[in-house]
């Protein structure tokens, strides 16, 4: 019936195909790409299947389909329309969102198109893509739902676009700003989802979601300037200094996307920063930083 399934030892690769014909390549990290009969990509899946996407071509446009058996914000369509337009559900919903374009939000076209260029150019996965897309979209409703500034949002995007700029210098390297406008626009699209992880960091945690929910340009400005530069400036002037560690994923922040209940990269810098920024202002002779997981630091962050 033409089905196969080959497994590679050599490198724990595996090639399969199924009674549709359709083909399913896995990778030695668990991720897998799925062709259908003419060997075009329908659909790819990170850490074994527990993140997918599928895309069909539909008499609207392409719908891509986004599943996470860990994370609910993944679960959700994004119809890429004939007339170039985007159109989000959520899983559960009979609403479709659009980008929103009545006022205060009429003024948000060039700072959206702009990132949206970015997101085109810069980050690669197509899953990954479709979720920033989506999350943008979401972000606006929410924005007007919570009567939160057309500002905030413009000034959020502003940030995001500075952090996907590849032509951009930064203390953390083009694929780590990438990960931290991912996890950005996601915390600012569904901020009650963010996470503390295994760290003990809830006070801290509490402002991060509460910042994001009302405040969101001022978490996306403070991620922005610490991968630009590795430092902070307090609205007072005074300018806070993060630590080497802070600046490299380190533990759960190293997983993207991240497992339900863990710590991302921007929550990890969003902590560092606050933390050092009490410590420093304070006159404290320490510093809050990460280090390697030991049998005494179970957490990785360290004093």
């Amino acid at each position: 019936d033409g089905t196969y399934r080959r497994v590679d030892t050599r490198d724990n690769t595996m090639e399969s195909r199924d009674t549709d014909g359709l083909v399913t390549r896995v990778d030695n990290d668990g991720n897998s790409k799925i062709f259908d009969q003419d060997g075009k990509l329908i659909g790819e899946g990170f850490f074994s299947g527990q993140y997918t996407l599928k895309y069909e071509t539909t008499d609207d446009g392409i719908v891509n389909t986004l599943y996470s058996g860990s994370r609910g914000e993944f679960r959700l369509t994004l119809t890429e329309l004939k007339d170039g337009g985007l159109r989000v559900r959520e899983e559960g919903s009979e609403t479709d969102l659009e980008f929103v374009d009545s006022p205060p939000f009429d003024n948000l076209s060039d700072s959206r198109e702009k990132l949206l260029a970015l997101v085109d150019d810069s980050v690669d996965s197509p899953l990954m893509k479709a979720k920033f897309k989506a999350d943008m979209i979401r972000f606006e409703n929410r924005a007007r739902e919570s009567g939160l500034s057309a500002d905030s949002v413009e000034n959020s995007y502003k940030s995001l676009s500075r952090l996907l700029d590849k032509n951009g210098e930064g203390v953390i390297d083009e694929r780590g700003r990438e990960q931290l406008a991912r996890e950005v626009v996601s915390n600012l699209a569904k901020p009650y989802t963010v996470s503390q992880g295994q760290h003990g960091t809830c006070n801290v945690k509490i402002l991060d979601v509460l910042l994001n929910a009302k405040h969101p340009d001022k978490v996306a400005d403070m991620i922005s300037e610490v991968a630009t530069t590795g430092k902070y400036t307090l609205p007072s002037g005074e300018v806070v200094n993060v630590p080497a560690g802070t600046l490299k994923p380190a533990q759960d922040a190293s997983h993207h996307p991240r497992w339900n209940g863990e710590r991302g990269f921007a929550g990890q810098i969003f902590d560092s920063t606050v933390i050092n920024a009490h410590l420093q202002s304070n006159n404290m002779s320490f510093r809050f930083d990460q280090v390697p997981i030991t049998d005494e630091i179970k957490s990785g962050d360290v004093y």
